[in-house]
């Protein structure tokens, strides 16, 4: 504490030694406010598809300022239409320029971009860097997952309902007008194939093997495919033929 008879210079020195020591003791390393930086597109992608991956840029400095947003794609990937959002496109390094952002403002562009046909499966990644005269000042990352494709069929190996080493079973024919059994959906489908030959082919008289029985029963168990044919009908006559393919 000052003397109140001291001298008015020593005073004033005194005033001005506490003013410095004041200073030097307030918070020093305030950090720079930066733009920041976000990158969004579909969480997955099919190879040929086409999808649209949009920027946001900010500028959080208190003044407006000239950036860049610089963009990386995977390889082959390439890059249909965009929109600018004020920005200046340039196409060869696929970046946007935009002249004196306003303080706390953003812009939007985007991207329309074609994954490429033999991309296999993975998760390449989308990057975006916001670029000042100082550098860098932030950059995202957005990942896209391309799944496996399915193309190998499932029924290698399996069993074709056409396969001519069928078990024997009973054929249950609708009685037609002539009498003659309806032929199935398969069997239709064979004899329409010209690749389709007919490995075994048998003619059978159609008679009665369970007369005590309603409906004509046709034995036909000699055969390899086929054990009997039955008809609704009791009064059918003629000859069965069976075709097994």
């Amino acid at each position: 504490m000052v003397a109140s008879n001291a001298p008015q210079a020593v005073r004033w020195t005194l005033l001005v030694g506490a003013i410095v020591i004041g200073v030097l003791l307030a918070p020093s390393g305030v950090v720079a406010q930066q733009a920041t930086v976000t990158t969004d597109a579909p969480e997955t992608a099919s190879p040929g598809e086409t999808i649209t991956v949009s920027v946001t840029l900010t500028n959080a400095k208190p003044s407006q300022e000239n950036y860049i947003a610089d963009v990386s794609l995977p390889d082959g990937w390439t890059v249909k239409s965009h929109t600018d959002d004020g920005g200046t496109w340039n196409g060869g390094n696929v970046k946007w320029l935009w002249q004196n952002i306003p303080a706390n403002s953003s812009v939007t562009p985007t991207l329309t971009v074609t994954v490429p046909a033999e991309t296999t499966s993975g998760s390449p990644t989308v990057e975006v860097a916001a670029k000042s005269a100082s550098g860098t000042e932030d950059t995202a990352t957005h990942t896209i997952d391309i799944p496996s494709s399915n193309g190998d069929s499932e029924s290698d190996g399996g069993s074709s309902g056409g396969n001519g080493d069928t078990e024997a079973g009973t054929t249950q024919a609708d009685p037609q007008t002539n009498g003659e059994p309806a032929a199935s959906e398969d069997s239709q489908a064979a004899a329409g194939s010209e690749s389709t030959v007919s490995n075994t082919q048998t003619v059978h008289e159609i008679e009665d093997a369970t007369p005590e029985q309603p409906g004509t029963t046709v034995d036909t168990s000699e055969t390899t495919t086929v054990e009997q044919v039955s008809f609704d009908s009791d009064s059918v006559d003629g000859e069965l033929e069976i075709s097994a393919y």
